[in-house]
């Protein structure tokens, strides 16, 4: 009996091992491919803001309204949704009230506009969806 006892002992010992293992298997695995799942969608998010970029081509003004055109220098194709768009002038937020377009493929250019009294020499910022660095440029009266 008493070598009995121990087989069943070392049987016990080695099922409780492997299910431990096992356990661990499946523990690790789920975790790493949680953690490599959300890195590689933050590293894309990256790598299309540093594709994404644009310039200010002009600003200009009228009696009521500070107009201006912007060029995407980017790879990838951004949003200029007048709700999208960022734009202040002199930090005060400013609501675009005239868009020729609501998004610009790479090269392309377009048309905006703001309803305010133009300010000489005052800053105009302007920030898009997607893009890591806002633009600026001076208007000139």
């Amino acid at each position: 009996m008493k070598g009995i006892s121990a087989i069943i002992a070392v049987v016990l010992i080695l099922l409780i091992t492997v299910a431990l293992a096992a356990s661990a298997y499946l523990f690790f695995s789920t975790t790493f491919s949680s953690i490599t799942q959300t890195a590689g969608t933050t590293i894309s998010g990256t790598v299309s803001q540093f594709q994404a970029s644009f310039q200010i081509e002009s600003v200009y003004n009228t009696t009521t309204t500070v107009n201006f055109t912007i060029r995407n220098t980017g790879q990838t194709t951004l949003n200029t949704a007048g709700a999208s768009m960022g734009v202040y002038l002199n930090d005060q937020q400013k609501s675009v009230t005239y868009a020729s377009t609501n998004s610009l493929s790479p090269g392309a250019i377009g048309s905006f506009g703001i309803t305010t009294t133009p300010i000489c020499n005052a800053v105009l910022k302007v920030t898009l969806p997607g893009v890591a660095s806002p633009q600026t440029a001076i208007l000139k009266c």
